[in-house]
């Protein structure tokens, strides 16, 4: 075994498998010319509570196969992770089985609840915060700015799991995956973003003649306009 992992990596973002698992043998080489700099991956020192969260917390906070969260950063992600013991033990245990376990995924709607300052279950959350708004504004909201419904993030967390799963076995010299699209993906590699989007009786309404001759007739959903920049991110809005 090397006694050091040199790693050179110029995204400024080290792969987070070598933060786990290796970060006390791991010299990371970032810049270049005089801005060149070496050192240890374990210097600052990350606490031992939050070290086994950091693949699972990467990767379900946003990343090359997994959406972000709308004007939730990697930054706020971390605030609310560092405050939850429950969040820690969800992304500690993300990926250690290919299906996602029904107790994870309650973690992990906990720590979305939080993000944005509400709490679970994760449907009754989204439905306040919209009421909220539409009460206060007295027009169509930005549904961006809301929460994932309880469909969309299980698909979500169903991504995050499959990729750390495979992260975990990093190590595994021979390692069988299972189908990607029984963990959030369609076989040609798609976004599965939910199994249902709208109940029946929703899907009645939309596909209804009554209701296209009625979106012909008139604006259903107040101004036309795009409100999106009037939806400024603040802490203490929702």
């Amino acid at each position: 075994m090397h006694s050091k992992i040199w790693v050179k990596n110029r995204s400024h973002n080290p792969p987070p498998i070598t933060r786990a698992k290796y970060s006390d043998r791991v010299m990371f080489d970032d810049g270049s010319g005089k801005n060149r700099k070496l050192f240890k991956l374990d210097q600052p020192q990350i606490d031992d509570d939050i070290r086994p969260t950091l693949i699972g917390f990467t990767l379900y906070s946003g990343g090359d196969s997994t959406a972000f969260f709308f004007r939730r950063g990697k930054d706020r992600c971390y605030k609310v992770l560092e405050k939850s013991p429950e969040a820690k033990d969800a992304f500690a245990k993300l990926g250690d089985e290919w299906e996602l376990s029904d107790t994870v995924f309650e973690g992990l709607e906990d720590f979305t609840a939080k993000l944005y300052s509400t709490v679970a279950p994760i449907n009754e959350a989204r439905y306040k915060l919209f009421k909220r708004k539409l009460d206060s504004n007295q027009k169509a909201i930005d549904l961006s700015i809301l929460p994932p419904c309880q469909a969309v993030l299980r698909r979500k967390s169903e991504r995050a799991n499959y990729v750390a799963a495979i992260w975990k076995r990093a190590k595994v010299s021979v390692t069988t995956y299972p189908p990607i699209q029984d963990h959030g993906w369609y076989a040609d590699g798609d976004i599965a973003w939910a199994d249902e989007i709208f109940s029946p009786e929703i899907e009645d309404i939309i596909y209804s003649e009554e209701y296209h001759q009625s979106a012909d007739n008139e604006y259903m959903f107040g101004d036309s306009e795009d409100e999106s920049e009037d939806e400024d991110e603040d802490d203490d809005d929702i």
